[in-house]
């Protein structure tokens, strides 16, 4: 079942269909390991990985893809079907044989994927898929007397996403907030980024970029005061811990967040926090 998109016109924007077949395939794994175990110092692991791959195998029975809705036989469920943002427009090349139409210095370039001289809906490709390929969890705790260090992270792979951050320039008539980027000028003629300029994207091309990350999720520290401490006291056991979350994440995404589906969410923030655990 998938929710096919259709035209306005039926009063209705989308429907539920049972219009084709997937194929999908994905492995688990899980790890345990008590790594160092010593009378006074111990260091256990635990890590669990998921590869997923899914795939269409059949549209409408006709075996036609569906290019309204992003749909392709062999290819991921949700994947990105857009132009190819090619760079920028520089003093002294050929606009003459231009794809683009009055190109000029500092606007966005288009890859011309069937090398035709023209950029139409032809030119749109498949740029990567918009869930992971893997996922994966790790925790590690290190154990000194009464002492432990519990580090947890987590992470995803094969992810491909349009970062929405690129899209917001300041157009001449208008003040707005924006991003700060490395905009194309004369004096900084970049490939990275076209002109801040109304005309500088005409084929209104996007910039996708890897979304795979790895973050730090939770770092916890603590101690646990000894029994004749508990016992002097009238506790069963007192636990001290310090923890920090959210702490750091690694990524080449230029995005707000690589786990956000909207760049402009409100983002993870960094937490820290003091406590005590008590036992009567």
């Amino acid at each position: 079942m998938l929710n096919r998109e259709i035209s306005p016109v039926n009063g209705l924007t989308e429907i539920t269909e049972n219009i084709g077949a997937t194929e999908n395939f994905g492995v688990d794994f899980e790890v345990f390991a008590n790594i160092i175990n010593k009378k006074d110092f111990s260091w256990d692991i635990s890590g669990n990985f998921s590869y997923i791959e899914n795939k269409i195998t059949e549209l409408y029975g006709n075996g036609q893809d569906d290019v309204l809705n992003r749909w392709f036989i062999g290819q991921p469920i949700r994947v990105n079907f857009a132009y190819e943002y090619g760079g920028v427009y520089q003093i002294g090349d050929d606009f003459d044989n231009s794809p683009i139409p009055d190109a000029e210095p500092g606007f966005a370039k288009v890859v011309d994927q069937d090398g035709d001289g023209d950029i139409d809906s032809d030119d749109r490709i498949i740029i990567g898929q918009r869930d992971p390929k893997l996922i994966a969890g790790f925790n590690m705790t290190f154990a000194y007397k009464n002492f432990s260090l519990n580090i947890v992270s987590q992470g995803a792979f094969g992810v491909t996403r349009e970062n929405s951050l690129l899209d917001d320039n300041v157009f001449g008539d208008v003040r707005r907030n924006t991003t700060k980027k490395n905009w194309w000028t004369p004096d900084n003629p970049t490939n990275d980024f076209y002109a801040n300029s109304v005309d500088a994207n005409p084929r209104g091309v996007n910039i996708y970029e890897s979304a795979d990350y790895w973050r730090v999720r939770d770092i916890t520290l603590s101690y646990n005061m000894p029994k004749s401490v508990t016992d002097a006291i009238g506790l069963n056991g007192l636990r001290v811990y310090f923890s920090g979350r959210n702490l750091f994440t690694i990524t080449n995404f230029g995005g707000l967040d690589p786990e956000f589906s909207n760049d402009r969410d409100i983002p993870l923030p960094k937490t820290y926090t003091v406590g005590l655990n008590l036992s009567l």
